[in-house]
């Protein structure tokens, strides 16, 4: 599970897939299992979700789930 320093305090994100990998990154922090907020992704919503919707990835689609705005970028 990796964590996260986020406005003092410690986010836990388990399964985060390449695009919140990337944009987290700066926020990483070593906290020794300790978290203020744990976030998990349910991966059969997000596949019955994929399946209606195939023109997003996998992985834009756990960005999405996360309650985070999709960048133009992905």
């Amino acid at each position: 599970m990796n964590h996260y320093k986020i406005a003092d305090l410690t986010l836990a994100m388990e399964g985060a897939g390449k695009t919140l990998q990337r944009l987290m990154k700066p926020y990483g922090a070593d906290t020794n299992g300790k978290a203020d907020i744990t976030m998990s992704i349910d991966r059969e919503k997000m596949s019955r979700t994929g399946e209606e919707h195939p023109h997003l990835s996998p992985d834009q689609w756990e960005y999405i789930q996360r309650a985070m705005p999709l960048p133009a970028s992905c």
